[in-house]
């Protein structure tokens, strides 16, 4: 979700005018950023040992904490990741922002496996094509979920309402950009609440070979989460339960084909919250309204932020893990933070 724009949307009107001067003056006095003019980035990592503020517990729900990383840089353009995925060996991550904007880092882990450092971090816009041109510049915005599979990467653009793919060059650059058909409900979800959730279907899936898609806020009849699964010579409409006035904010699969997803609440009215939910591998169907069990919910005690990313990785011995990194909209005031759970069920 674009920085700022969603909030205002659940504010009274009186309180507009105020709030369009706050994120004016909060955007003049963020950290400044270094020229953009090299893809190298630095970022300062600081470790996050506890989840739950003052606490040393571990267990939250089903779930395992297991470290975590506050990110840090004055690099131009870093910030506002929502799309995470990380390398099969879970030692290399690709990250998208709000803006375009891809980010290519090593992952540095300590004795224990929990994450320590960010390191050999590159951060480039995306192209739009051979020539170079960013895409940002060509008509695309709001790049809100990531895929990988092989050497191609797929990136969800929600102000587009549609996804592309793109060849993954060996040195990690985006290259040869290409519009993915049909386009998810296009003309009929609402631009800033439209896909924020991308994930392929895995193999073994009856739908392998297409991905599915979640639209935000964009809501059904019955007040639920618009989503779609495209495959390439059909695509089908289903609806993801909407609880608690959470949104959905992104989406990956588990080994065994359950759909896991992230969703946060996030506003200087409401209380903040991060939930992870599990859906059963069976139940997407067209036109059925799925829904599964909480995983995880956290909120201000916790060490959250705006939670926009999920993944799921497997290490060598077959443990699972939950990978999720926050949005922090551009602002001084917000956390880039990198969070990582064991699935204990």
């Amino acid at each position: 979700m674009s920085s700022g724009a969603g909030w205002i949307n659940i504010w009274p009107r009186r309180t507009a005018l105020a709030v369009v001067v706050f994120f004016a003056l909060s955007q003049m006095t963020a950290i400044s950023r270094t020229s953009a003019q090299s893809p190298q980035a630095t970022i300062i990592a600081a470790k996050i040992l506890n989840f739950r503020l003052s606490e040393t517990g571990k267990r939250f729900g089903a779930l395992e904490f297991v470290g975590g990383l506050q990110l840090q840089s004055e690099t131009r353009g870093f910030g506002g990741f929502s799309g995470l995925r990380l390398h099969p060996d879970r030692n290399h991550l690709i990250a998208v922002t709000d803006k375009c904007m891809v980010l290519d880092a090593v992952i540095e882990r300590d004795i224990t496996g929990a994450l320590h450092d960010i390191t050999k971090a590159l951060l480039r816009p995306l192209p739009a094509g051979r020539s170079g041109k960013p895409l940002a510049k060509n008509g695309y915005s709001d790049c809100e979920a990531l895929d990988v599979a092989g050497g191609t990467a797929y990136i969800a653009f929600e102000r587009n309402s549609e996804t592309g793919r793109f060849s993954i060059a060996p040195d990690g650059t985006l290259t040869d950009f290409a519009q993915m058909s049909p386009k998810p409900g296009i003309g009929r979800l609402d631009r800033n609440r439209g896909i924020e959730a991308m994930a392929l279907f895995p193999q073994g899936s009856v739908f392998a070979g297409g991905f599915l898609s979640i639209a935000e806020e964009t809501l059904d009849a019955s007040g639920n989460h618009r989503a779609f699964a495209t495959m390439p010579d059909k695509i089908f409409e289903f609806a993801v339960a909407r609880r608690d006035d959470y949104a959905i904010t992104d989406a990956d699969f588990l080994p065994n084909g359950d759909l896991v997803l992230l969703e946060r609440r996030f506003g200087l009215q409401v209380a903040p919250g991060m939930r992870i939910r599990k859906i059963a591998a069976g139940e997407i169907a067209a036109s059925k309204t799925v829904d599964g069990d909480v995983l995880l919910e956290a909120g201000i005690a916790n060490r959250i932020d705006n939670m926009e990313g999920i993944d799921v990785s497997v290490n060598e011995i077959g443990e699972t893990f939950l990978t999720l990194i926050s949005d922090d909209n551009f602002n001084y005031f917000q956390s880039t933070l990198l969070l990582e759970f064991k699935l204990l069920q």
